[in-house]
């Protein structure tokens, strides 16, 4: 069963208990009135411990199952996939039942404030539980595609034969060159599709959510989404854990160190390629997604926003 179904279904079996537990409660310590003859003052001190005995209990009930969805998407089978349309539903579902069912069985603002606070995080988890999927859907189809080229090196690397023709010799460097020049705008395109691919999705994210677009507002608006989490969280984020992997790359086959010898060293053509593709990010894709965020999310950057990444 999908995360939608298993939302729903298990929503309608907890809440279908807890309904008539409330109602059982109700309708032996608050509505009716003790067969004990007892001063008003006192009956109604009595059915004010009891509205914040109930309180008490369902926010503790309401914690526990907050807690338990949320690591439902957490985890790799149901939060890890790419059903974007899927998961927005789910969250949907789930914070709009909860503000139906939950919030009419709360007496005091102090009860509805704290439930509020419970839907606010599980709201921002659920986000940045996207956001680590998307990072981690990146980082695998970037280093895949590393890996694809170390490989295709070993091969283009073959030893010059002495004996050769000279003009033969020249053939086959043009050909590798040609070929490498086609692997960082392969390498390039990929980047770029999946960052551009992750704007369209947090933007399906935002407005497929009822909660983020309309009653959510006042806590996170459309602005406030697209800064913190699109740009920061994502762009941005993705873009440092870039670098530390090119300074990673180039520290490796700089160092003699006895700490990282025992690592795989990056061959020169290597770091050459990075490098073009450094260059080609930051001179040509940056500003083209640049362009895409804002039309996306209808947000225009400041003009440090759109400053250089990366340093040489």
């Amino acid at each position: 069963m999908d995360i939608l179904e298993f939302v729903d279904t298990s929503y309608n079996l907890y809440i279908k208990n807890l309904h008539e537990f409330i109602e059982s409660y109700e309708y032996l310590f608050l509505r009716n009135s003790s067969n004990i003859s007892t001063s008003p003052n006192i009956e109604d001190e009595y059915k004010e411990h009891c509205k914040n005995y109930l309180e008490e209990y369902l926010l503790e009930l309401y914690s526990s199952y907050i807690k338990f969805i949320h690591d439902l998407f957490q985890s790799k089978y149901y939060g890890q996939d790419d059903d974007t349309q899927l998961y927005v539903r789910a969250i949907d579902r789930f914070l709009r039942r909860s503000l139906n069912d939950i919030y009419k069985y709360l007496f005091t603002q102090n009860a509805l404030e704290k439930i509020r606070l419970m839907l606010d995080k599980f709201l921002i988890f659920s986000i940045e539980c996207r956001l680590k999927f998307y990072h981690t859907y990146i980082d695998r189809n970037f280093h895949d595609q590393i890996l694809e080229l170390r490989k295709s090196l070993t091969i283009i690397q073959t030893p010059i034969n002495e004996q050769s023709e000279h003009h033969h010799h020249q053939q086959s460097s043009s050909s590798s060159q040609l070929n490498l020049a086609q692997c960082v705008d392969k390498m390039l395109k990929q980047l770029t599709n999946d960052i551009k691919y992750t704007f369209q999705n947090l933007s399906t994210f935002f407005d497929g959510t009822e909660m983020i677009g309309n009653i959510g507002k006042k806590t996170l608006s459309a602005k406030q989404f697209a800064t913190n989490h699109v740009w920061n969280g994502f762009f941005l984020t993705l873009l440092y854990r870039l670098i530390t992997y090119f300074e990673h790359e180039y520290t490796t086959a700089n160092s003699h160190s006895i700490i990282i010898k025992h690592e795989q060293s990056s061959p020169p053509i290597l770091l050459l390629m990075l490098s073009k593709l450094i260059l080609n990010f930051d001179s040509s894709s940056i500003p083209y997604l640049c362009t895409v965020f804002e039309e996306k999310f209808n947000l225009i950057l400041e003009n440090n926003q759109r400053g250089t990444y990366f340093i040489y």
